[in-house]
């Protein structure tokens, strides 16, 4: 994994996502939390769309981080949401509102078979597109003011994602360089 998009060939005009190198993979305790719980504990996001995401919010171990804590003293907040893609489910392609970009991160991987594209209009139906090659516990910053997509074609097993969102006008570009300081989550 390189610490940035540098060989793009479809040429976006947007850093569609970053791969936060300098950060340790996360530590298991904090994968263990999300895998322990419950499909009760879960809510449905947005609740006015059809295409709704169960998701825990702002109650994971992760959120009592050094690492949030900061985050939101810089942004004003920051909060870590629990996704979960249930067995053969796609969250159709969409934009984050009113969040600019996250910091996810791939709790399990379910053999190979769910897959997160970007893509960026080119002109009527035709976009410029790219895979989000997630690898388990690996940080990535994602631009969510692009669209993007998520599919599960597992038959049987969930996958989760650890999403941090920062505050509601920070941009991924600030995002991108305020995390260039840490080098842990403590």
């Amino acid at each position: 994994i390189k610490g940035g998009i540098t060989e793009d060939t479809n040429q976006f005009t947007q850093e569609p996502f970053y791969y936060l190198t300098q950060l340790p993979t996360l530590p298991q305790i904090y994968i263990d939390d999300v895998l322990s719980r419950p499909n009760e504990d879960y809510t449905y996001f947005p609740p006015e769309r059809p295409n709704r995401t169960p998701l825990i919010d702002n109650d994971s171990l992760f959120d009592t981080t050094p690492f949030i804590k900061d985050c939101n003293n810089h942004f004003g907040y920051t909060a870590a949401t629990i996704l979960r893609f249930d067995p053969m489910t796609v969250l159709d392609w969409h934009v984050d509102h009113p969040r600019k970009c996250a910091m996810n991160i791939l709790i399990n991987e379910v053999d190979g078979m769910s897959r997160t594209f970007m893509r960026e209009q080119v002109s009527g139906w035709n976009y410029r597109m790219l895979e989000v090659k997630y690898s388990v516990g690996v940080p990535i910053l994602i631009n969510t003011m692009l669209q993007h997509t998520t599919y599960n074609f597992h038959p049987t097993k969930t996958r989760y994602v650890l999403s941090v969102s920062f505050g509601r006008e920070a941009t991924y570009s600030e995002v991108k360089e305020y995390l260039q300081k840490f080098t842990d989550y403590n």
